[in-house]
């Protein structure tokens, strides 16, 4: 539990990150909305991967720094093109307000980046597992 509370407060520092990102090219810049939105979620996965493997998940192993940062690319490049389908969804076809489709789709990515974070990136189980299934099928 205290590491989904750690991973919440790490959201809340990503998303103000990412938020203020976003409202200052939006509202000050005039930035197109959605070029806005994937310019701050580059700013929100930087602070979110470091704060998120030194202090959410104590990943403190310097030899699992390349491994570590290549699965969360990976779920960051699928969590951005998710994120970026969603926001399209709501703001574009449902004609939401983009405050409120990108809450909605940062509260969608919110849940789904916990688990893989916590199951994936920042956990030696998937490692095990493929390795398992690894040896499993050169033993046979």
């Amino acid at each position: 539990m205290q590491k989904f509370i750690k991973y919440g407060a790490v959201a809340v520092g990503s998303a103000a990150v990412d938020w203020g990102v976003f409202s200052i090219l939006v509202l000050v810049s005039f930035v197109d909305p959605l070029l806005s939105l994937m310019l701050s979620r580059l700013s929100g996965g930087l602070f979110s991967f470091t704060a998120n493997k030194y202090w959410s998940f104590q990943s403190r192993e310097d030899g699992k720094l390349i491994e570590e940062a290549k699965k969360f690319l990976f779920l960051y490049v699928f969590s951005y093109f998710l994120s970026i389908l969603f926001f399209f969804i709501l703001s574009e076809i449902s004609l939401v307000s983009v405050f409120i489709a990108k809450l909605a789709t940062d509260s969608s990515i919110f849940v789904i980046n916990y688990h893989v974070m916590s199951y994936f990136v920042f956990s030696n189980r998937f490692t095990y597992f493929l390795n398992y299934i690894r040896n499993r099928n050169t033993n046979e």
